[in-house]
């Protein structure tokens, strides 16, 4: 029901995902994350020098639906999608309005997202393997097919609305065709022969003929159209065309009214305290007396001293009982399919469950035998639960089976108080000093646990990074 992984998004920023799809005949259903970053001391990162505050605006959260299964383990799908644009056009051209238009997008960008995941699919995986002879050609008949199949419904377009909507869709897949094609061609070229080229080749210059054809935007040796080039098709194509999956987040802070509630508490506590000392001296020694008179000033300064000491202890009661904030999943229509809550909060060894620390030192060498590393732990928790049944009402199965959420987090202030990513040495060789220059890395420890139903599995990775950035992403296992 829940599937994870982390990586490397770039050299400042790491990827966390978990796949979660929740059972139909479920109202409610949930899963949660914690997280335990293990930074060594060094590093400065503590309470006083990285906050929560700090921490959010270094995180970036994404929620949306899971994209549609691939085409290429369904080499006809494709059919289904363009005979639902199809039915969609017709619609459209029968009764043009909002509905009808958004139905006809709708199926067009959900044809371009499932295109895009059988090219990247496809590549992927003839870049890794040894022998891609028998692959290449079967791709290239399978994509000529699915474009094929997709351009020819521009002769059944009559109206400005669909043809527009069209074309943004269809420069879109010209611009993974070519990419991704290069990249087969870059990545894998050890492996491609003159024969093998030769068709991949053909196949991009028919492409490119095409695009000239429909005056589509198209790489040059000009920096300013190539940035435009990719700017349209990265941010502005892209960014439109998968919007279909996202889920619109609406984020809060705690909530504010149990914090004055609780002050008010304080202040009604304090109060009581210095009323009781007052009316006490002031029944024993009278209104106008030196005693009376010590006794209100003793009175007001320990009502004041205990108001703050109480508001500091709800603080922090608050802080280890509520989440920092809460996040409403939304679908594209407005209703409310979930929630997500979160918190952030330091943690010393003698904390951690007795899983997490056991996990923490899978594979750590005999150095920690006796010694263990110096390390401030930050635990962040987030804790998802999704509508079940609402969910699947709103959303079918052909479209989606269930959700992905996507965290980045930015490490750029981890890297604040390191030293110098080098150190300078001297290597003794056959009695000659030869200097050298050793790169300085620190380790960053993540262990994840993942839970749904009571159900608890961990997982351990080691980020190996400088103030180059992150050089090495390592999955541990025992």
């Amino acid at each position: 029901m829940l599937e994870n992984s982390i990586k490397a998004q770039n050299k400042f920023q790491l990827e966390i995902n978990q796949s979660f799809s929740p059972p139909k005949n479920s109202r409610n259903k949930s899963y949660q994350i914690d997280t335990f970053i293990f930074l060594p001391k060094t590093l400065n990162i503590n309470e006083t020098t990285y906050s929560s505050c700090d921490f959010y605006k270094e995180v970036k959260n994404y929620i949306r639906l899971k994209s549609p299964i691939t085409l290429i383990d369904h080499p006809q799908k494709h059919k289904a999608y363009i005979e639902k644009i199809k039915f969609n056009l017709t619609q459209l051209q029968m009764e043009t309005n909002a509905l009808t238009i958004e139905h006809f997008e709708h199926s067009l960008y959900l044809f371009c997202c499932s295109f895009e995941k059988l090219l990247a699919s496809n590549i992927r995986k003839l870049i890794k393997q040894d022998k891609i002879e028998e692959s290449v050609l079967p791709l290239l008949e399978q994509l000529q097919e699915i474009l094929k199949d997709f351009r020819e419904l521009q002769k059944e377009m009559t109206q400005e609305e669909s043809k527009s909507r069209f074309s943004f869709v269809d420069e879109y897949t010209c611009f993974l065709t070519r990419r991704q094609l290069l990249k087969l061609l870059s990545r894998a070229k050890n492996k491609i022969n003159t024969t093998l080229e030769e068709p991949i080749l053909a196949f991009l210059e028919k492409e490119q003929i095409y695009c000239q054809e429909k005056k589509y935007l198209q790489p040059s040796h000009t920096k300013e159209i190539n940035e435009e080039y990719i700017y349209r098709n990265k941010i502005i194509l892209k960014k439109n065309i998968w919007s279909i999956f996202y889920l619109t987040l609406n984020t809060r802070l705690k909530n504010p009214w149990l914090a004055h509630f609780l002050f008010s508490m304080a202040a009604g506590i304090s109060m009581v305290f210095a009323t009781v000392i007052a009316f006490h001296f002031q029944s024993t020694y009278g209104n106008y007396s030196l005693p009376f008179f010590m006794a209100l000033v003793i009175g007001y300064m320990g009502k004041d001293r205990i108001k703050e000491i109480l508001k500091a202890i709800f603080i922090n009661k608050i802080t280890n009982l509520t989440a920092d904030r809460k996040t409403q999943i939304r679908s594209r229509d407005g209703k409310v399919i979930g929630e997500v809550k979160e918190r952030f909060l330091y943690i010393n060894e003698k904390e951690l469950p007795s899983n997490i620390r056991k996990t923490r030192y899978l594979q750590s060498g005999e150095e920690f035998r006796n010694i263990r590393p110096k390390e401030n732990i930050i635990n962040y928790k987030k804790k998802v639960e999704l509508k079940g049944k609402r969910f699947w009402h709103i959303y079918d199965q052909s479209l989606t089976n269930g959700i992905k959420d996507i965290l980045r987090l930015d490490i750029s202030h981890f890297i604040t108080k390191m030293d110098a990513p080098h150190i300078d040495e001297l290597i003794l060789e056959n009695r000659i000093l030869i200097p050298t220059r050793i790169e300085r890395f620190y380790h960053m420890n993540i262990v994840v646990r993942h839970t749904v139903a009571n159900q608890s599995n961990y997982q351990k990775f080691r980020v190996v990074f400088n103030r180059k950035g992150i050089r090495k992403l390592q999955k541990i296992t025992s």
